[in-house]
């Protein structure tokens, strides 16, 4: 009987799984047949992604429901200036927010300084909110415990949502050491054996790895 060893070798490359984790967790164990952990990875993606835009959604509309309380209670602009709303948060009126405004001038101009006036009065300008944008809280309660509580919901619901975003990087990078050092390629058959030839007598010899 005559005997006909051939060794098969696949040195099939990880670069797919890995570029397919990358992208998606768990994409590359379910390349490469381990379909259990595929799918844990992505129940957890799924899971982190519905938390990251609920809490995108919910920060975004408290943020937009503070503009709305300030411009019913305060008088003030709709803008679109963080700075603007931060004040709107810490002074009771835009007044008193210019007022400090001017005393930085001061501080930034001295007197001694050539065209010191001048240049305040434009770091005043800069700076300071008149007109449109002036604001006055009607009582100073609804600043203090209202519109300070609808801005901190919406401040912890956005770094919430930040965190989750580091969440979802780090459940990519652990899938892609997962793909790299810990799971086992399915695609290929790890076994030795023998097998009857096809169409003629013999036995065939293959290692798959």
């Amino acid at each position: 009987m005559k005997l006909i060893i051939l060794l098969t070798l696949f040195g099939q490359s990880k670069t797919l799984p890995l570029a397919a984790s990358a992208v998606i967790p768990g994409m590359g164990e379910w390349v490469m047949g381990a379909r259990g952990k595929a799918e844990v990875f992505f129940w957890i993606d799924g899971a982190l992604w519905l938390s990251y835009g609920g809490f995108t959604y919910y920060g975004r509309s408290q943020l937009n429901n503070s503009k709305l309380f300030a411009r019913r209670y305060a008088g003030a602009s709709l803008s679109e200036d963080d700075r603007y709303y931060e004040a709107l948060e810490k002074y009771d009126n835009s007044d008193e927010y210019n007022e400090d405004i001017l005393r930085e001038a001061r501080d930034r101009y001295p007197d001694s300084m050539e065209n010191a006036a001048e240049l305040r009065n434009e770091y005043l300008r800069e700076y300071g909110y008149f007109g449109d944008e002036s604001w006055d809280w009607e009582p100073d309660s609804l600043r203090i415990y209202d519109y300070h509580t609808i801005r901190t919901k919406a401040r912890e619901a956005l770094q919430r949502a930040s965190f989750v975003l580091g969440a979802l990087l780090a459940n990519r990078v652990i899938s892609l050491i997962d793909c790299a050092l810990f799971t086992e390629d399915k695609r290929f058959s790890k076994r030795m054996g023998f097998f009857p030839t096809i169409n003629k007598p013999g036995i065939t010899f293959v290692l798959r790895f």
